[in-house]
């Protein structure tokens, strides 16, 4: 007799404002129901049944905008202007790019969402833009373990001598988180927001420092 053992689902702990509950800020990427992605039983070859989009919609998580945003960049002044400054952040980066920035003309700034995500087992995520929404904000890929940096930043790519004037939705995509592993996810909420800055607090993830990946990273310069 063969015996079938369960697939033991990845958990992960959501933290997030109190006054971000029942708004899906984060969410399955699949509970988040597009009619462009209907199966099509009658047409095989469009976007419904694209294996890149259908795994990707199957495998990842969405960090929707949890706020109105408004991005405004003329020339090389970028502004954001978000509904609530309480729960927005935001840093310029293009100084800790080793000249990679300056010799592309480009600005690199980074966004923090109040979000915070924790897993109990080491685990490569993926963070990428959505392939399900688009604008014209350039979101740079990167890959994070979430046992060691719980942070859910967003980094943005804004060409130099460009003129932008664009508003990030409330509840519209802004970038996916991927494992990269094939067992399903498990959420657990927890909507308070003092836990959610505690959980965010640098000083927590200085023990990414002791972590043989970061030594490893150290060595490889």
């Amino acid at each position: 007799m063969l015996f079938l053992n369960k697939i033991k689902p990845i958990l992960l702990d959501v933290y997030m404002p109190e006054e971000l509950e029942g708004y899906d800020v984060v969410c399955k990427t699949g509970n988040d129901k597009k009619p462009f992605m209907k199966p099509n039983k009658n047409k095989f070859g469009d976007i419904s049944s694209c294996f890149g989009l259908v795994e990707m919609q199957k495998r990842s998580l969405t960090i929707k905008a949890w706020q109105q945003i408004d991005v405004i960049q003329d020339d090389n002044q970028i502004k954001f202007e978000p509904a609530n400054d309480q729960y927005f952040g935001s840093e310029l980066h293009t100084h800790q790019t080793c000249g990679f920035a300056e010799k592309e003309n480009i600005e690199v700034i980074k966004i923090a969402p109040p979000i915070a995500i924790t897993c109990n087992e080491s685990m490569n995520f993926l963070y990428t833009a959505s392939p399900f929404a688009y604008h014209p904000l350039n979101i740079i890929s990167g890959i994070n373990n979430l046992k060691y940096n719980c942070q859910t930043n967003v980094f943005i790519y804004f060409e130099k001598g460009k003129k932008l004037n664009y508003t990030i939705k409330p509840l519209s995509p802004l970038m996916h988180i991927v494992p990269l592993s094939n067992r399903p996810i498990k959420l657990n909420y927890i909507y308070d927001w003092q836990k959610t800055v505690k959980m965010l607090s640098v000083k927590k993830y200085q023990m990414f420092k002791k972590n043989k990946m970061y030594r490893r990273m150290k060595l490889l310069g």
